[in-house]
């Protein structure tokens, strides 16, 4: 999942996603290094020398464009500017594993939906490799002169198509998983 938290609402949700999980993320640090975090807001995670009320209110930033949370990784605060990037989700880990069925199904969505991001990427560059491979000759009379690579277009023909049929299989996952959420949560309201 990306989100680009120059959009707020992406802001907000970054921050939600931290104050009730524990996130495994990627951004570009200012000097153009990736970094990878590990990191959470929620209070029972943060070591208790460091869970007081003081540091409890660092995701209140003095700078908007700073995000503060709880980094596992240095096992400390890290404030880093990220506002204007995009913030790269790897995983997403419920606090409450076993105890929440609506958390597991929410993250299988987020799985597929990432699955799905990917292969419009990989479908996007397929075609775009296609477009390279097939020249056009104009000869000097005027006539055209297409020139194919024809075992590659059988070979991309036949990988888009289980890239569809991929599709179509995620499309009907994501359409149990609603349900099953809808379920959930009309159970949880009674």
């Amino acid at each position: 999942m990306k989100l680009n938290l120059e959009n707020i609402s992406d802001k907000i949700l970054f921050k939600k996603l931290l104050s009730e999980n524990i996130i495994t993320f990627e951004y570009v640090k200012l000097d153009g290094k990736k970094r990878n975090s590990r990191g959470t807001l929620h209070l029972s995670y943060i070591p208790k020398d460091f869970n007081t009320t003081i540091t409890a209110n660092k995701s209140n930033n003095a700078k908007p464009e700073q995000v503060t949370y709880w980094d596992f990784t240095v096992n400390g605060w890290r404030s880093p500017r990220l506002v204007g990037q995009t913030i790269i989700i790897k995983n997403i880990e419920p606090l409450n594993k076993a105890d929440n069925p609506l958390m597991k199904v929410n993250n299988r969505l987020y799985e597929i939906y990432e699955k799905r991001e990917e292969i419009k990427r990989r479908i996007k560059e397929i075609k775009k490799d296609l477009r390279k491979s097939t020249k056009i000759n104009v000869t000097y009379l005027g006539t055209l002169e297409i020139i194919h690579d024809v075992a590659k277009i059988e070979k991309v023909k036949l990988e888009l198509e289980q890239f569809e049929e991929e599709r179509k299989m995620l499309r009907r996952e994501v359409e149990r998983l609603q349900n099953l959420k809808y379920k959930l949560n009309f159970s949880k309201e009674n």
